[in-house]
């Protein structure tokens, strides 16, 4: 009980400074900083900034997708050592739990490609001017 009203309390003190600070966050124009930052011409009409969020979108799927699919094929592998190195008796406790690795490795994989579905039509999606 102590550490849920410490959570509490330290979650209560969190909302109270985003609220006491929220006017000054919020008040300065962060969108006219990222179109001064994407330059050119197209940041007056805000493409500048669109291709900007795109392009680092893009980045960040592409880093998902790359964590998803080196950590299944690394859960896969390690349970493979496991598996290998184990006494025959150990066997049939890794197969048991194998089932729920495999599983959590498709998912991972599957994750990956629904990302690349995202990212493959966030592409194709061009600002308007």
């Amino acid at each position: 009980m102590k550490v849920l009203k410490k959570l509490f309390v330290i979650l209560a003190i969190s909302l109270l400074l985003v609220t006491v600070f929220q006017n000054n966050i919020f008040a300065y124009n962060w969108m006219a900083e990222v179109n001064n930052q994407a330059g050119g011409e197209a940041a007056a009409e805000g493409a500048g900034a669109v291709n900007a969020v795109t392009s680092i979108a893009g980045a960040a799927l592409t880093i998902a997708r790359l964590v998803c699919v080196g950590v299944a094929i690394v859960m896969l592998v390690v349970l493979a050592i496991k598996y290998m190195s184990s006494a025959p008796g150990d066997r049939a406790t890794i197969k048991k739990h194998a089932v729920v690795y495999v599983v959590g490795a498709l998912v991972m994989f599957a994750s990956s490609g629904i990302l690349g579905i995202i990212q493959q039509f966030s592409g194709a999606i061009k600002p308007s001017n």
